[in-house]
């Protein structure tokens, strides 16, 4: 089975209802598509590597730019995630997740994410994207912990770990989630 028949099943055929309209959801489809036929996850690559159209590049490359700005896209995005990690997590009764602070590039900027480890890479859960200087802050963390416990499938307690750069402080709402967290 082929890409984007998975993914049809995926998007389309599936429960699945974070992205409301076809033809956001086309789009996205589209995008995921194009990153599998050119491995180049930029704007320009994704317009480019956008087969079966009979327009031109730089309307492919619009159209991706027109995507990536969608605000509609950017507030549906938590319901994606949250499919996502229901998904992978709903037959796991204590899966690991990794969450970690990691630069955004050339801007000051972090990102917050959770992941989970499957067959040796990293499935993200969930992320935000914070200011550089709220990195380690602890409303930020309670917030990203009260997110991701939403989506985290009831009956599934999961065990969070994280480096060494996390303090005490961060392990409290994890507590309070009733979720577990390793001891070294």
């Amino acid at each position: 089975m082929n890409l984007s028949t998975i993914l049809n099943t995926f998007f389309l055929m599936s429960s699945f209802s974070a992205i409301k309209d076809k033809r956001r959801i086309t789009a996205v489809l589209d995008c995921i598509n194009a990153l599998n036929e050119k491995d180049t996850l930029t704007l320009t690559g994704l317009g480019r590597g956008m087969k079966n159209t009979k327009t031109k590049v730089k309307h492919c490359i619009k159209r991706v730019c027109r995507l990536l700005g969608n605000p509609h896209l950017h507030r549906e995005r938590t319901g994606v995630y949250a499919y996502i990690t229901d998904f992978l997590l709903k037959n796991v009764k204590h899966p690991i997740i990794i969450v970690d602070w990691s630069p955004v590039n050339h801007v000051d900027k972090q990102i917050l994410r959770a992941t989970i480890p499957i067959g040796g890479r990293a499935f993200t859960l969930y992320e935000e994207v914070h200011p550089e200087c709220k990195l380690g802050s602890l409303a930020v963390h309670k917030a990203f912990i009260r997110r991701l416990a939403t989506m985290v499938p009831k009956g599934v307690i999961p065990i969070v770990t994280t480096d060494a750069g996390f303090k005490v402080p961060w392990f409290k709402p994890i507590e309070q989630q009733g979720w577990y967290w390793p001891v070294s």
